[in-house]
């Protein structure tokens, strides 16, 4: 029997991983050798399972087949959206992680998300139908428990606008660089994990470019006033591609953020807000056309429900 695994523990048996690639250890005329299976994940699985020859069931459990939708996944999502899915995996690998999974039903999963009660449940479910969905491009063959339900907790956007004065509290209570950055994330309607990732070279004679880490579209932003003096106060002694947003202890982490919005909020007395409300607060100060383009929204419908919580002004008949 060989030595328990100390590192990669979810990948099956005698799959290994070096330098970034897959291998796996295929016994040839009697001689054990290290077969490359490449360094995508899905594929290196295929081929694991045509050479341990049970390519119907190379994922086992939920818990298997979580694992592995996450660690292929790693390095394709955007840092916060990973950190999502793997708080909602842990939820669901509570309840069906140890179940084959041919074994887990629909009704298995109404029960679930009626029980749940809340969009935290939508979202977990949505994860369980994703990871059932790439089981399949590895070899599972049965259906997905999680596809084609139309029962969903119900969902009400978040409304929750940040009045100039709770801004204003919020910059005050924020120490520095803080401060500057809830003031840009406000100007520009930024995404907090795409401001904390931008980096210096993202300044143009023009205004500011970069790709949003959500959706993987470009987006810019012209310049005004304000938010020239924000980066500039931002930037202040360094060139180069360094991020923007610095703190003590060198560029925020998502994590970090948080916990430094944390205090602020606490130490402004203002309640029940959240960094992501300032882009909700962009989006409702400017008119529903201004909004979108802001926000890099496809769909306006999206900004209206979603970000534009303040009626535009309309003019009198008369």
């Amino acid at each position: 029997m060989g030595r328990k695994r100390q590192h990669n523990t979810h990948l099956p048996r005698r799959m290994v991983m070096r330098r970034g690639a897959f291998y796996y250890l295929a016994s040839v005329d009697g001689v054990q050798a290290w077969k490359p299976l490449g360094r995508d994940y899905s594929e290196a699985l295929r081929q694991w399972a045509q050479f341990e020859g049970q390519a119907s069931k190379p994922v086992l459990t939920v818990a298997d087949a979580i694992a592995h939708y996450l660690d292929d996944r790693a390095g394709k999502l955007a840092s916060k959206t990973l950190a999502d899915y793997r708080r909602q995996a842990t939820t669901l690998g509570a309840v069906f992680g140890t179940m084959r999974l041919e074994d887990v039903t629909q009704a298995h999963v109404y029960t679930y998300l009626k029980k749940r009660g809340n969009v935290a449940g939508n979202r977990e479910r949505d994860l369980l139908r994703a990871v059932y969905g790439f089981a399949a491009n590895i070899g599972y063959k049965g259906g997905n428990p999680a596809k084609g339900m139309r029962v969903r907790n119900t969902e009400k956007p978040r409304r929750r606008y940040v009045t100039d004065d709770e801004l204003a509290a919020l910059v005050l209570a924020a120490r520095h660089p803080f401060d500057l950055l809830i003031r840009f994330l406000y100007l520009t309607g930024m995404r907090v994990g795409d401001a904390i990732a931008l980096p210096l070279t993202a300044a143009t004679d023009a205004g500011i470019g970069w790709t949003m880490g959500k959706t993987q579209e470009p987006q810019f932003v012209e310049w005004s006033d304000e938010l020239r003096t924000v980066w500039k106060a931002a930037a202040a002694g360094r060139i180069g591609a360094q991020a923007l947003f610095r703190g003590r202890r060198g560029p925020y982490t998502l994590d970090g953020a948080e916990s430094t919005w944390a205090r602020v909020r606490e130490r402004s007395g203002v309640v029940n807000v959240t960094m992501h409300d300032l882009r909700r607060k962009a989006g409702s100060d400017v008119p529903l056309a201004r909004a979108q383009e802001l926000l890099g929204h496809a769909d306006a419908r999206i900004t209206k429900r979603r970000y534009h919580v303040l009626a535009d002004p309309a003019k009198p008949t008369r």
